[in-house]
């Protein structure tokens, strides 16, 4: 079940095909199961095809109305980046941004094709891994950090932020039954992680 609508999946020889079976309602979708599990399984077998003939246009229309846990952002994202490759836009040069795009699109690719809207993945090739950015502050920044900032609570904060990498969120939620010798573990977006203590951040501790 996902987002209140029941989905069947068959693993057979290796494959998983998973299908929506358009119902919030156990009763309906437990008394399809049977006609869906036998589909499914000719599918796998070579037996029988899917009938899915969503062009890419389509397809983007029925992904973008469909019940995506997405916030506005997400959604905004997805929009402007599928709207683009419709309109035979040609991928971002910068490498961060086309494994953006190219993520992006093969998701909804993927999502019709889980959903039995097209027969077939177009998928396009490449990363799909942001780049990493790498940020070094050159001596006037940290000075700027580290002796211009007057309230000693905040620039312990800045200075604990530099020398250990931890996010604000997980600064301010430090608690002592999480401090280790040499480690603190926090939660942050990414959930539980472990933070490493340099001898300065341990001073600050």
């Amino acid at each position: 079940k996902n987002k209140n609508i029941w989905y069947l999946s068959v693993c057979h020889n290796g494959k998983r095909v998973t299908k929506s079976l358009n119902t919030s309602d156990m009763k309906v979708a437990k008394s399809i199961k049977s006609l869906m599990e036998t589909t499914i399984l000719q599918e796998l077998n070579g037996f029988s095809t899917s009938n899915a003939k969503l062009s890419f246009p389509e397809l983007v229309k029925r992904f973008l109305k469909a019940n995506h846990p997405w916030s506005t952002a997400t959604y905004e994202l997805n929009k402007y980046i599928l709207t683009s490759h419709v309109h035979d836009k040609e991928l971002p040069t910068n490498p961060s941004s086309r494994a953006t795009h190219i993520r992006h699109i093969n998701q909804c690719w993927k999502w019709g094709y889980k959903n039995n809207l097209v027969s077939k993945m177009e998928l396009i090739p490449g990363d799909t891994k942001d780049e990493s950015r790498l940020k070094t502050y050159k001596e006037c920044e940290l000075n700027l950090m580290f002796t211009t900032i007057k309230d000693e609570r905040f620039n312990a904060f800045v200075r604990f932020a530099y020398y250990t990498g931890a996010r604000s969120g997980e600064i301010r939620s430090i608690s002592r039954d999480k401090l280790l010798e040499d480690s603190l573990i926090v939660r942050g977006k990414t959930r539980r992680r472990i933070v490493k203590l340099n001898g300065q951040a341990k001073e600050l501790i």
